[in-house]
């Protein structure tokens, strides 16, 4: 028997799925506007030529800290989007992307802050066991390589689950 390679690709319907939407509807933006309020130095960037509604997670964590009377926000990944595997539209996840485009150094990828982002964003938006394997940290391109370097030398078990790349390596990835 042949055995099949997964490839999630992009899912507006899933990304809409998540359930917090329906009261935070005003986290839901085009990636375009994201990148650039997150300070991408690619731009246009890869995704100019496209309409693409990802969850601004900064925005959706504001919302939600606001409709609950939290007088602080919790720690959030920037970005999120629903993906499906485009061979089986049944199997769904989650992608979690912290956009670090002005990281000036490496020394803040703390791995609890970062782990804090991804744990906060997964209840606010109740997606537990659909998240994707890998959280993305997404760099600008002449840093990506300096990035990863950190990740695997310095913190190691931030390398098993945390992925270094750049703003076209996500769009290879998940867009095409």
């Amino acid at each position: 028997m042949e055995r099949r390679i997964m490839a999630y690709k992009y899912s507006n319907s899933v990304t809409k799925k998540i359930g917090i939407l329906s009261s935070c509807g005003s986290s839901i933006r085009d990636i375009e506007d994201v990148l650039k309020d997150e300070g991408c130095d690619v731009l246009p960037s890869p995704f100019c030529t496209k309409s693409i509604d990802v969850i601004d997670g900064d925005e959706l964590e504001s919302i939600d800290a606001k409709n609950t009377s939290r007088g602080s926000k919790n720690k959030s990944v920037d970005v999120v989007f629903g993906v499906e595997d485009d061979g089986d539209s049944l199997l769904q996840s989650y992608v979690f992307v912290e956009l670090k485009f002005r990281t000036k150094t490496f020394t803040t990828l703390d791995k609890d802050s970062l782990k804090e982002k991804v744990k906060c964003s997964s209840k606010l938006c109740g997606v537990g066991k659909d998240l994707y394997q890998f959280q993305y940290l997404v760099f600008s391109k002449n840093k990506v390589n300096w990035a990863r370097h950190y990740l695997f030398r310095t913190n190691p078990i931030l390398n098993s689950t945390f992925k270094a790349i750049s703003i076209s390596k996500l769009y290879d990835q998940f867009f095409i």
